[in-house]
């Protein structure tokens, strides 16, 4: 199950130079879970909040990124230290294990008075 996309896609014209188009040259065959809506019997719907539970990887760098998806949720993490009583300074990268706590709940004991400042995996 797939969509059409227009893209701009980068090709190399008559005289062998890369050109890259101002408008949509191509079509791209892509897939996204919604893409399988009309075929679901039944199907539900869950509202959330983006920053806390979708942070898309389409991209190689930019938007949509593995480092803006590592940003996301260095935030959440960062905010949960910071809930649990801990403090991050600012560029600190924090990650926090599933293992740990998987919504923040029962760091106090772990985080609370300690100061984060580079990377850290809890």
């Amino acid at each position: 199950m797939f969509h059409l996309a227009r893209k701009k896609i980068q090709c190399i014209n008559e005289n062998g130079e890369q050109v890259t188009p101002t408008e949509p040259n191509g079509i791209k065959l892509e897939s996204f879970i919604f893409d399988v809506f009309p075929l679901s019997a039944r199907m539900s719907i869950l509202e959330c909040k983006r920053e806390e539970e979708f942070s898309p990887v389409k991209n190689m760098t930019g938007s949509d990124s593995p480092e803006t998806a590592r940003t996301m949720l260095s935030a959440m993490h960062g905010s949960w230290v910071k809930a649990a009583g801990g403090t991050v300074e600012d560029g600190a990268t924090i990650e926090v294990a599933p293992s740990t706590s998987y919504g923040g709940e029962g760091l106090e004991a772990v985080v609370g008075g300690k100061t984060f400042s580079a990377v850290a995996m809890i």
